[in-house]
């Protein structure tokens, strides 16, 4: 899938997706899940977290993302 972020950004599996005013968030499956952003505007694709099992639900305010890790029943952020 050819995008703004190159031919090669981890977009395989990704399953929950949104914006916010500048970037686009989203969860994509490998070994274990990843939370990535990338500009709106286009540009690489920057992994935010990873290891959280069974991580859904994406959401985010001025400062964070959040995801719930269904794995361990966690509630989880990290700076945008």
């Amino acid at each position: 899938m050819a995008t703004a972020a190159g031919p090669n950004a981890p977009y395989s599996g990704s399953y929950t997706l949104i914006v916010d005013e500048t970037n686009v968030y989203w969860l994509a499956q490998a070994s274990s899940d990843l939370i990535y952003k990338a500009p709106i505007a286009g540009g690489p694709a920057v992994l935010l977290a990873s290891g959280h099992p069974g991580a859904n639900d994406l959401a985010v305010d001025d400062t964070y993302v959040y995801w719930v890790s269904q794995g361990d029943g966690t509630l989880n952020k990290v700076h945008k």
